[in-house]
Formats: C-alpha cells, structure tokens, sequence
C-alpha cells in the first residue's frame, strides 16, 4: 500500500467515487509497441496509394474538374532518395502535358515506425499562368471496414479567450455512424486554438489510423461515412489560386501512422514518433526541455525589470541549478512598445548583455520574449517600412491601435526581421528566442467592440486577390518555417520556444522547430494546480513534450505543473505562504515579510485565500521539488498511461503514468483534489511485463517494494491521505 504526504492511518471509504478500473479496459501483460502487424497495413495501403495505377493520397480540383479523373493520364515518376537509415524519401511527380502544372508528393517511408508522411507541392513549368487550382486537400483516403463502426478521438485545442480554459487538450470521443460527416479546424489562422489540436486517431475493430497535420495555419479535416468505409481528407481551409509560369506552393504536411491493440498503443506510438522525428533534437536525442525560473509574476511580466533587480533575482535561484532567466515581454522600449527590441536604455543601459554575462557565470542562460509578427509604429520596420506589412480591408481599421502584421511571405520583410532577430540574439547572448504572436486579438473598434478577425487570418485573406485566395497564407507560413530554420541555422545550439497566445500553435511542422514553455494561457497568474494536471492529462495522448509553471513551492502544486519541463514564477522575497484550501493565489507582492491576507476569485467564480505569514522563503522545500523534478524528468519523455477518467472535478482523483520501455522504468502521479472523501484507490499499471519483477520506491516516505509486473497490472493499492494531496511513484525492472 503507498501512502501519500501523512503517515494516518487508513480510514475506511467515504465515497462511491472510488479508483476501482482505469479509465482503459484492463490488460493482462505488458504493452505489445512493436506493432509488427501494423506493418502489414502501411505496407497495403502504401501499394495502394503510392503508385501510378493506385489511387493518389491526395486530390484538388483543377481547371474545374476534381483530379482522380484526370491524374491516371498525366505524366507519372516516382524517384527514390534515401534519407538515412531509418527513412526513404519517394518524390512521385504528376505532369499536365498540356498547360505544364507539376504536382509532386513527397512522400518520407519511415523504417523505424509503420508510419507515412508527405507533402504535396504545386509548379507551374508551363509558359502561361495555370487554370485555377481549387480545393487543394493534402489528404484524401478511404479507410474501409465492413465489420465495424468508426471512432473519431482527439482533443480540444486552446480555448478562445485570453485566459483559454480548463478544458484546453481535453479528449474528445466523436462517434462516426454510417452517412454522417464531421468536420473541425482552428480558430483565426493558428493552428491549435479553438476546438481540435490537429491530430486525430481513427479507430476501428481494434486498430486504427494517427493522423497529424503539420500547417501552421488555417487547416480543416473532414470526416465522411457511408455505410462501408470512412472519407478522411484534410488540408487549407480555403485554396483557389492560379500559378504564375515559374510559381511554387507547398501544402500542410500529412503523417499516416498505423495501429493494432488497443488505442492507446496508437496514441503512445505518436508520441514516440514525434520524439524520434519532430521534436528537435540535441546530439541526435531528443532536446531536453529547460528549468527555468520566471521573474514574470515580481516585475510586471519585464515592464519593471532592470539589469540589477534580475541578476539578484537569477543568483536566488542559481544554487537550486535552475538552467534558464525567463525575461517575458516589457524588457523593451515601451512608450511607444517595440516588440523587438531594442532593449530599455533606462532599465538596461547597455542592453541585455551584462545580464547574460551574469548567467553564464552562474551556469544560466537567458530567455528572452519577442513578437516580430505584430508590431506597432515604435518599431523601425513599421516606422520606415510600412509597404512591408499586411493591411485590413476594414475602412474602420485606421482608427483602431497603430500595430499590423508584417509579412512574413515578402522576402525583403523575411530577410530583414531574420537578420535583426538573429543579430540581436548574438549580441545579447540570448540563449532561448521565446517568439509570441500575432496577437492581434486585443483589436477594437473606437467603440470598443472588439474587432472580430484581428488574427492572422483574416490579413491573409484580405490581401488575396480573387483569383490568389489562399496565397498569402501559403507564402506566410512558407516565410514563419524559413525564418525558424534559418535562425537555428545562424545560432547553434539555440532553443526557440513558441508562445503564439499560449502555445495555440502546436502542429507537426511547428514542433520540430520549436519546444512548448508555456502550453496554455489559462488561469496565468493563477497556477491553478487542478486544471494544470487535467492539461497534463489531456495534451500528453498527443504531443510528448510541453511546460508550463508552478506558481506555488509546494509539493502539490508543483507536481500538478511537472512535465517534460518546468518553470519556477515563485517569490523568493516573499514570506512562506501557509496555505490552506482553497489554494491560495501569489498574494500581491509588494514588501517583503510585510503580513498580508488576500483573496481572490477565479474564473470560476470560488474564492482562493490564503495567509502571510513573516517566515522566510522556504528554500529547503524548493530545493527538494526541484531535486525531485530532476531525478524524473527523463520519464516524462515515455509512454503515456491515463490511470483515472479524465476530471475537471475538485472531489475526483486523477492520476497518470510514464513508462520509459527502453529503459524498463516509469512513475506514477496521483492526485486527490481538494473536496475528494475517498482517500482510497485502485491503479492499474501499464507497459509493465507481467513475468518481471519491478523495485517500486514510494518517493514521499521512502519506502521500496518489489512486486511482480502482474501484480502491477492487477492493480496498486494507494492511500493519499492528505486533501489535497499527492503521490509520486518510481519503479525499475530487477535485474
């Protein structure tokens, strides 16, 4: 039995809401990740799909007639290029004899996972403009199954809103009856705010199809049934263009990624591919997310941040290891607010520099926020350039705040912010380019309604012509990924971070550039602990690796903010805050050891209170939560198991599991919400061997048993007796 926080004595159960069945059916051995069977269905449905007498994966409209009536007679290659030894790249090309229009589907094979990807581009090799292309989709399949029903499952995306929501990543189970259709896509341009994250898994007669979209704009999925088989198809929302002799465009990236078992073999293979082949990489494995500390929540975000208050600020936390300074925005000139630097010569004299000379020389690097995309009239570029950004056909945009969004698919703007971003980073000594933006939600009218298309969206698509539309938004996000890799190119060893409103643009093509600091903007500064676990809970089916922050030295809250990364916003001037539940919120700081009681409602309308006490900062308790962060973090990188059903509830547990299978490790976190009765619960482990024995060490009172894999899979018995409460859990094969 696993005791949480307190050493009392097991009380009997004092709710029906018990942990008695995990959230998944139960399994009698171990994860079965090698999928050998799904190497059967790439294999078919690769020959049926990428070869000149299949069916193209792909399809558009042309000239106005749809393409698989005419792509069988055009002209049809397919080279091979190998890329490695865990991929092969096949280029098949379609070429109109007539008008010149060449369509190429690079298609990447992946040795190492039952998985295909590909990206589809258009070229005009004609001498005369094209026909209009229309209805681009970049994916275009049939899943059939005579005998079973199909399951659409996905998650939310980040929540409209400043604040976004509790629910951000929550999973989403969507029934797809015979002659239904179903349809989802972002909201305003980015490509993971509104109701889906863009990846999908499929679901039928125990296996399935992962579907990821890598666009870092305006994408759709549509999902179509009839009595037999599933429609998939996906791709831009809007395409209908022509092509000027010479002209390319390329499309959303597609992944297919087979499955057999059960679905969450599917969800864990996604996240071993995107570890494998997306996310970036440091010394060819997978880039380790940084500890940081935040000063955010003491300065103003950096609107009050000088040289000296963030060297003192980043020497109370360099014993404690901490990796990284985050500097958010307000580190600038800010009257008017430039957006890109330079840096505020009252606050820092002579730049940012003598503060990462500072760092380095305590084993810290320097994070530091900027939003090149949506810039206002103190930057140079808008002041001396403003051919260089997108404009609103609105008549009433004039009269709305002087910011706009430069242009990323102009070459000459795309150069210019890329050398300025990329100078400033050098000579700063900028360690992590934290990139924020467009964030033109805050737009109102002179009547202050807010202006309902301040996104990007709606700029691309006022400056397309009617016979371009789509267009801007191409060249836009063909700009945004030049931009990227040309400032990692510049700059080894730099780390972007993308912040986008709160990590609202999570897809394919972005994650292999970027990491995810800051994955919602819910609750900030709030840190409320049990939507951070529920965000946990949900975005880790999908993506395998993201941050965000602990607001409180605790241990319960700042477990419910562990992930592959992690920041600390905490207060080192601040009295210990004594906290009761409801939690309290970061009381407003202004003198230290000053007593204070504050409170606060959130967004859900209860109060949080809590008490300041004159005690110093607790540093012996950060310091271990930190440790303990650290013995654990390359866990996170793992398997992910759900343990409990997904909860926003307050009297619930939630718990999940990682499971490092190569290394035959894993963890288990659990939580007891604050107004749960039941201290009691049942959690049946996965990825486990049920012919092993495991060392499991009980991390809050030190503790360790040996059990058996089926032992484990048959369920762990665990007590939290503590409301709230947590518990962390360690195991390891025996050898």
């Amino acid at each position: 039995m696993v005791r949480g926080q307190s050493d009392l004595e097991k009380e009997e159960l004092v709710s029906e809401k018990s942990l008695n069945s995990s959230p998944l059916e139960s399994v009698t051995s171990g994860m079965d990740m090698s999928q050998a069977a799904c190497w059967d269905d790439m294999q078919q449905w690769i020959e049926t799909n990428l070869s000149k007498s299949g069916t193209a994966p792909f399809s558009f409209v042309y000239d106005g007639k749809i393409s698989e009536v005419f792509l069988p007679d055009w002209d049809f290659t397919v080279t091979e290029v190998p890329l490695d030894g865990k991929r092969t790249q096949n280029i098949l090309t379609y070429t109109d004899p007539q008008t010149g229009l060449e369509v190429r589907c690079e298609t990447t094979i992946f040795k190492d996972h039952p998985a295909v990807e590909w990206v589809l581009k258009f070229k005009n090799s004609g001498e005369c403009e094209t026909p209009i292309i229309s209805n681009i989709q970049a994916l275009d399949t049939t899943i059939t199954n005579e005998h079973s029903e199909f399951t659409l499952h996905y998650a939310s995306g980040v929540q409209e809103g400043v604040a976004a929501g509790a629910d951000d990543f929550g999973p989403r189970t969507q029934p797809l009856p015979p002659n239904s259709d179903f349809s989802l896509s972002p909201l305003h341009g980015r490509s993971s705010w509104g109701e889906s994250l863009p990846f999908f898994n499929i679901e039928t007669s125990k296996k399935g199809i992962m579907v990821g979209i890598g666009w870092t704009g305006q994408w759709v999925a549509n999902f179509s049934r009839d009595s037999r088989s599933l429609g998939v198809c996906a791709g831009m929302e809007l395409t209908h263009l022509k092509l000027y002799p010479g002209e390319e465009i390329r499309t959303p990236r597609i992944l297919l990624l087979f499955w057999q078992g059960h679905r969450i073999c599917g969800q864990n293979l996604l996240r071993r591919i995107i570890l494998a082949h997306y996310h970036p990489q440091r010394g060819g494995k997978p880039l380790t997310v940084p500890l940081l500390a935040s000063s955010a929540g003491l300065y103003n975000e950096a609107f009050e941040a000088t040289e000296q208050n963030q060297i003192e600020y980043a020497s109370k936390f360099a014993p404690l290891e901490v990796e990284y300074l985050w500097m958010d925005v307000g580190w600038h000139v800010t009257a008017p607010s430039t957006h890109i630097g330079p840096a505020d010569p009252e606050r820092f004299p002579n730049g940012l520099r003598p503060l990462s000379n500072a760092l380095k020389k305590m084993n810290m690097g320097l994070l530091v926020w900027m939003a090149p995309e949506y810039q206002g009239g103190g930057t140079w570029m808008e002041r001396d350039h403003p051919d260089l950004f997108l404009t609103l056909k609105d008549e009433e945009v004039a009269d709305l705040p002087p910011f706009k969004i430069l242009n990323f698919g102009d070459k000459q703007a795309l150069e210019m912010i890329t050398d300025h971003i990329s100078d400033l980073i050098q000579k700063e000594g900028i360690g992590i380019y934290r990139q924020d933006g467009p964030i033109g939600a805050n737009l109102r009218y002179p009547d202050q309604r807010p202006y309902p298309n301040g996104q990007p969206l709606q700029w691309w698509r006022d400056a397309d012509a009617p016979d371009r539309q789509g267009i801007t938004e191409i060249r836009y996000i063909e700009g945004l990924y030049w931009f990227w890799d040309e400032l990692l190119k510049r700059n080894p060893g730099l780390i972007i971070d993308m912040c986008g409103g709160g990590a609202t643009r999570i897809d394919l093509e972005a994650m292999s550039r970027w990491v995810y600091l800051w994955r919602s903007d819910h609750n900030h500064p709030g840190f409320e602990p049990n939507d951070y676990q529920s965000h946990t809970y949900g975005i880790s089916q999908w993506v395998p690796s993201t941050s965000i922050a602990s607001g409180y030295p605790d241990t319960y809250s700042f477990r419910s903010s562990m992930n592959n990364g992690i920041s600390v916003a905490w207060n080192p001037y601040q009295p210990e805050i004594t906290q009761r539940w409801p939690l309290a919120f970061p009381v407003n700081q202004k003198k230290p050891y000053e007593l204070e009681i504050a409170a606060r409602k959130t967004v859900d309308d209860k109060e949080r209170v809590g008490y300041v006490v004159n005690e110093p900062f607790p540093w012996e308790i950060a310091g271990n939560l930190i440790q303990e962060f650290r013995r654990i973090r390359h866990l996170f990188y793992g398997d992910f198991y759900p343990l409990t059903p997904y909860s926003l509830d307050n009297d619930v547990w939630l718990a999940y599991q990682f499971h490092k299978e190569d290394l035959c490790q894993g963890m288990i976190l659990a939580f007891r919400r604050p107004e749960c009765p039941n201290q009691n619960g049942n959690l049946k482990l996965w990825g486990v061997s049920s012919d092993a024995s495991y060392e499991i060490h009980f991390e809050d009172c030190g503790r360790k048993q040996v059990l058996s894999g089926k032992e484990m899979i048959d369920g762990l018995d665990i007590v939290i007796e503590s409301q709230p409460g947590s518990v962390l859990i360690t195991y390891h094969q025996c050898q």
